[in-house]
């Protein structure tokens, strides 16, 4: 089976991973056998009578050096030729009748529309394909998508007690199957990685000037959209929360008449910190 110079790339970078990784173990396996022969030898001479749990620890200790030893020689083995292949099987049933890895490499080496790292995932966005891989001590693990084969995009923002904690996406193909799921908490991350995927879409659809579009930073209306519409939810629950603080403020400063001046100035101090939220808040998100 031909090879993919960029996967190549991947495993070199993949090998870097598990060297630094096995460096890290055989520091863990040497600190570990040091305690256990400290404990062996260190603990009886300070009492006999703690011979026993000495022994014992330092027992417990040569059995996590033998098992930090055991991870050390898998990392130091090669990636196995069978999750080698898993990646090249992954490429190509992803070409076409007239494409070749050549044809893969040339679009992923130098992706038009961008390269993203999102939480685990090196994300690279070019005219055709979408690589999308993570690199684990076992070997990488890549799936490819087809800008031509991109269908809707359902994107998902959930809150926890009014504040957002995770943006998604759910990518679909042409037919309406959900293909790919990327979650993140970073919005900052999200919006440009949706931008490129709206791009190579519309130029898998014959819309080249999504190019010049790039290249100038133009963001894709789908992706404005999706960005003013969490804006505007986000805004909503700032106040709402600003507003809570206010009553509650006014609460403390209720209760301070039977429970003393300190509630007062707290409830004072809650009340000018929400007014001034609110209103930094709507400054903020009218200027965005």
């Amino acid at each position: 089976m031909n090879r993919s110079r960029y996967l190549d790339t991947i495993l070199e970078e993949n090998n870097k991973f598990k060297s630094s990784t096995s460096k890290r173990t055989l520091i863990n396996v040497i600190v570990l056998i040091v305690v256990a022969v400290v404990a062996y030898f260190g603990i009886p001479s300070l009492d006999k009578r703690a011979a026993f749990v000495g022994n014992m620890l330092s027992g417990i200790m040569a059995l996590m050096a033998l098992i930090f030893f055991i991870k050390y020689l898998r990392l130091n083995s090669p990636i196995k030729e069978k999750e080698i292949n898993k990646c090249l099987q992954e490429i190509q049933k992803n070409l076409k009748a007239d494409e070749t890895f050549d044809t893969f490499d040339q679009d992923i080496s130098n992706p038009a529309f961008g390269e993203y790292i999102i939480d685990n995932s090196n994300i690279r966005v070019g005219k055709t394909f979408v690589l999308f891989y993570s690199i684990y001590t076992s070997g990488p693990l890549v799936r490819i998508l087809r800008g031509d084969n991109l269908g809707e995009f359902d994107v998902h923002y959930f809150t926890q007690n009014g504040l957002g904690t995770d943006i998604g996406v759910d990518i679909n193909d042409v037919n309406g199957k959900r293909i790919k799921t990327v979650m993140t908490s970073d919005k900052n991350k999200f919006y440009p990685f949706l931008n490129a995927m709206e791009q190579i879409k519309h130029y898998a659809n014959g819309n080249d000037i999504v190019v010049e579009e790039n290249s100038i930073g133009q963001e894709q209306a789908f992706v404005q959209e999706v960005r003013e519409g969490i804006e505007h939810h986000d805004k909503k629950n700032y106040i709402k929360i600003g507003i809570f603080g206010i009553v509650f403020g006014m609460f403390l400063c209720i209760a301070s008449s039977s429970s003393g001046i300190a509630f007062l100035y707290g409830g004072l101090a809650l009340m000018v910190i929400s007014i001034v939220g609110i209103i930094a808040t709507c400054i903020f998100m009218r200027k965005k």
